[in-house]
């Protein structure tokens, strides 16, 4: 059962999981049927990849062959490529997971184009009404080569870059990614992710660094308060 907070955000800990990083240690919480390999992540990596590879000690030589072969890592927690260490296996598997659920709902999302196209375009509307209550001049940006920003608000220096997400599941990196290039293209001064099914875990840490506020339809008309 999904735990969502009064700002739509999902509670992902039991889905990621907290399983020991050292090989003896995974094997001894494996043999003694341990909890941290119950559910999420930890459980898909016992029951799928051990399974694939045929034992720990295997994977982790594999593991460590690869980890020679490709010494850095592109870490989107810090946004910063950094060198991989033999701990980051968990990383690394939870990563290609994400990115393999976003890759599907990219997909699924494509394959029903047309149809939430017009959603997200009565999203952007909606959102732009509450912003022009409250007091900013907001103009849309062109459909094609918008560059992530959908709408850009303005008052006196002010210039808030504004991707708005209705998607049914959390919002992910690429989003994050995408507003801080959109916002350095438009020349913003804030940068902001209106989303109505809150954010993953990796992308509140990124977004963070990149100094990317994430908020909700509700938060559009206290804006200010983000941005200061």
């Amino acid at each position: 059962m999904r735990e969502i907070d009064a700002y739509g955000n999902e509670d992902y800990k039991k889905w990621i999981g907290n399983p020991p990083l050292d090989e003896k240690a995974i094997e001894k919480n494996i043999f003694n049927g341990s909890k941290r390999f119950k559910e999420g992540i930890p459980y898909f990596f016992e029951k799928v990849i051990l399974k694939e590879f045929g034992s720990t000690e295997l994977f982790f030589e594999k593991w460590r062959s690869y980890c020679n072969e490709n010494p850095t890592i592109d870490d989107e927690i810090i946004g910063s490529i950094r060198k991989l260490e033999t701990e980051d296996w968990f990383v690394f598997i939870a990563s290609q997971i994400e990115k393999s659920c976003l890759n599907l709902i990219e997909k699924n999302y494509s394959s029903k184009k047309k149809g939430n196209y017009k959603k997200g375009i009565r999203f952007e509307n909606h959102c732009m009404e509450i912003l022009k209550q409250n007091g900013w001049e907001v103009k849309e940006t062109p459909i094609t080569g918008d560059q992530g920003v959908d709408l850009i608000a303005s008052i006196n220096d002010l210039r808030i870059c504004i991707q708005c997400k209705d998607h049914e599941k959390a919002i992910g990196n690429k989003a994050v990614q995408e507003i801080s290039a959109g916002k350095l293209f438009w020349k913003g001064t804030h940068a902001i992710i209106v989303s109505k099914s809150g954010f993953t875990k990796s992308a509140h840490q990124l977004a963070k660094s990149n100094k990317v506020e994430l908020i909700n339809e509700y938060q559009l008309k206290d804006l200010e308060k983000f941005i200061f």
